[in-house]
């Protein structure tokens, strides 16, 4: 009796053990198998949950307490071969360098490099990421599933349970995904890759794209054109302010970046824009207006996402080969709806400083503080004002 007692418990840990085993997925493969994602919170946020969010971060302060990080690093260069299998159909896909090859297809190659190379860490991030319906594709890095991409790019898919049509974002980064992380644990500021604390607010325009969803404007409805005529008018008749703050006395002019790269938002395709020492003068003038364009863009998509009384979009469009290729001196576009007003109104050559106009003019104020933080009276740049919002100040009073 005693031994079939014993039998019977070593039948039970047997099937035990084999149940457990069959829990553990395997790849018929070979090799080791990519690691599932796995969602413990039983709910994904709407994207109604995810525009109430980014209002949030849009209207609260930065945290004034953020840790420096380390302030020097070592950029290891790539390796001259890598291996990639992909997930989906089980190729290889061989990544090499040629030592004679152009300085294109290197500066390719280590483009490419450096995606595969944050690979497994993005795969780790994306597993932490419990609160959104999120995979990544890694499609473009195989040659099987897509032969005809040069410079592979890593891709983020976003379902939402109250949309039909699933968000898709290219070029990701582990950074974009640390933003994420952050974003959907309800923190005001992330960790970078170099344990830098930055403001998800800083990085208010990048998290917009990279959800798919713009912050929701608090107030039921955007200021007409008949709403902006009137304060303007307000403007023009009041006095300007007589106390403003000087500001920064003097700084110093940063010099333009000889590379800048430029990926667009639109199509997703990356320009590139560089300059050698041999450029003529206007050459050399052109590249300084483009990289200067460039260096407010983070700053005037910042901006353009907290004026919420506005309904209006940057256009991005000129600064993309793709979409403009005959752009020489690419600009920056606005573009504002009216409700009362059938066609939308569009402006080019729009700088941070136009930006920060337009959001003390919509909320009733007389002056505004520059990016030295000088202030200034909206009085003294009427006529910026009226050809950025598209409307004369002489039509209101002839109503």
């Amino acid at each position: 009796m005693q031994y079939l007692v014993i039998a019977i418990i070593l039948m039970v840990l047997c099937v035990f053990g084999l149940s457990c085993r069959k829990s553990t997925p395997t790849d018929t493969r070979g090799g080791t198998p990519p690691t599932p994602i796995i969602v413990t919170s039983g709910k994904f946020l709407s994207r109604q949950d995810i525009q109430k969010q980014l209002a949030i971060i849009a209207k609260s302060p930065p945290p004034k307490k953020l840790a420096m990080g380390a302030m020097c690093y070592d950029i290891a260069g790539p390796p001259a071969r890598l291996d990639y299998v992909c997930p989906v159909c089980g190729e290889k896909t061989l990544y090499a360098m040629d030592p004679a090859a152009d300085d294109k297809t290197k500066m390719q190659y280590w483009t490419t490099a450096q995606n595969l190379r944050s690979l497994e860490s993005c795969r780790r991030l994306v597993q932490q990421i419990k609160k959104i319906d999120i995979k990544l594709n890694e499609s473009p890095f195989c040659k099987q599933c897509a032969p005809d991409i040069e410079t592979p790019e890593l891709g983020l898919i976003i379902i939402y349970p109250d949309v039909t049509k699933e968000s898709y974002v290219s070029n990701i980064t582990e950074t974009d995904l640390l933003i994420l992380k952050a974003f959907t644990e309800g923190k005001l500021k992330f960790k970078d890759l170099q344990d830098m604390e930055i403001a998800l607010k800083d990085r208010l325009a990048r998290l917009e794209e990279l959800l798919g969803v713009k912050a929701v404007a608090p107030r039921d409805q955007y200021l007409s054109r008949q709403d902006i005529q009137k304060q303007l008018a307000i403007i023009a008749k009041s006095p300007p302010p007589k106390e403003l703050a000087m500001g920064a006395m003097c700084y110093e002019m940063v010099a333009p970046l000889n590379r800048v790269d430029y990926v667009c938002p639109a199509c997703g395709e990356k320009t590139l824009y560089a300059i050698d020492d041999s450029a003529d003068d206007a050459a050399s003038q052109r590249h300084w207006q483009v990289t200067w364009n460039l260096s407010e863009l983070d700053a005037c998509r910042r901006l353009v996402s907290q004026i919420d009384n506005l309904d209006m979009t940057l256009d991005e469009s000129q600064f993309c080969n793709h979409c403009s290729p005959h752009t020489e001196v690419p600009k920056l576009g606005l573009v504002i709806r009216y409700p009362d007003q059938p066609e939308p109104h569009r402006v080019w050559d729009v700088s941070q400083t136009d930006l920060i106009m337009l959001d003390a003019a919509a909320d009733g104020k007389l002056k505004y503080k520059g990016v030295t933080d000088n202030e200034t009276a909206l009085k003294d740049s009427l006529p910026r004002l009226e050809e950025l919002l598209g409307v004369r100040i002489n039509d209101a009073n002839s109503q």
